[in-house]
């Protein structure tokens, strides 16, 4: 045998060693990872209760048990069922939903086959329906703006499924305000002596306290203006539903006769008629008199009569 050969065969034989050596190594590493490899019902033991819910799938939440995987169904807890709010504020209905997974929460009244809301989703045209989704409290409340007395009934938190199973039904009661009767009065004095103030105050009550006053002297709008002298005033009074004005002319003059008209955002309207006087005349037109009527007024009875009759005895006496 030749050296040639010698060389092949070694080479071989090397070969295959090495060969043999990686498959005794990767049976080994296999049998080895294989008893560290844990089951599922141990490393359920092993992991913590906050642990064992894996993962969502299009049921619900899948979770380890003996068997293998299985899946929560998703479930409406028990919470408040009866609401009353106001007419005209907010009302909201709390659904709290857990182990929802890919499903959708539908709110509807009972009544109506049709939802309100789909979701995150208005499916009605009503824009004062809507649905607040709180992540973290699982929860899906129903928000209804400025509810009327025709919202009062029994709504349904449902979860989208086919026999429409999982749902909860809650009810809502509107109460009516109380009635204010709209009503809109100016006091203050009619009658004004030139130089002295003129002061009046108007009060306006509505079923919401009106928004704003606004003052007219003889068609033109009043201000407050320091340079004339005219002060304007407002107060809001909301648990009483109204507002106060008061309009102040520092020294009246001539010109600051007429009809004055007071009308708020409601345009509710009355008027009064000031008049400004003269300091000769102002005592007489208050007392509601003339000087022409006061002349002679206070004279006492008349004496002609009794020197007539004087005159005639003494003529009766000379004579005789």
């Amino acid at each position: 045998m030749d050296v040639t050969m010698i060389h092949t065969v070694g080479c071989f034989l090397k070969t295959r060693n090495i060969l043999l050596s990686w498959i005794c190594l990767c049976i080994m590493a296999a049998d080895y990872s294989k008893a560290l490899k844990p089951t599922r019902s141990s490393l359920k033991s092993e992991l913590p209760s906050s642990f064992q819910r894996m993962h969502q799938n299009d049921k619900g939440h899948r979770y380890f048990t003996d068997r293998g995987y299985a899946t929560r169904t998703p479930e409406i807890l028990a919470t408040k069922k009866n609401y009353t709010v106001k007419r005209g504020n907010l009302a909201i209905l709390h659904c709290t939903v857990q182990n929802l997974g890919t499903k959708t929460v539908v709110w509807r009244r009972a009544s109506e086959e049709n939802p309100l809301t789909v979701g995150d989703y208005t499916y009605v045209s009503d824009a004062r329906f809507s649905t607040q989704h709180k992540v973290r409290l699982d929860q899906w409340n129903l928000h209804i703006r400025n509810v009327s007395l025709e919202d009062a009934g029994t709504y349904e938190c449902q979860v989208s499924t086919k026999d429409r199973s999982i749902r909860r039904e809650f009810n809502l009661d509107v109460q009516d305000l109380p009635i204010y009767n709209a009503a809109i009065k100016i006091t203050g004095k009619r009658y004004v002596d030139k130089g002295e103030p003129i002061v009046l105050s108007c009060n306006a009550t509505d079923y919401y306290a009106p928004h704003d006053i606004d003052w007219f002297k003889d068609g033109d709008k009043l201000n407050s203006d320091k340079l004339r002298g005219i002060e304007i005033t407002k107060s809001v009074y909301l648990s009483r539903k109204t507002i106060t004005s008061v309009l102040k002319i520092k020294k009246a003059k001539m010109t600051d006769a007429g009809d004055y008209l007071c009308r708020t955002s409601e345009r509710y309207i009355t008027t009064i008629h000031v008049q400004v006087l003269n300091a000769n005349t102002s005592n007489n037109v208050k007392r509601g008199t003339q000087s022409g009527f006061s002349r002679g007024a206070n004279r006492g009875p008349s004496i002609v009569p009794a020197k007539c009759v004087l005159l005639l005895t003494m003529i009766l006496l000379f004579l005789t």
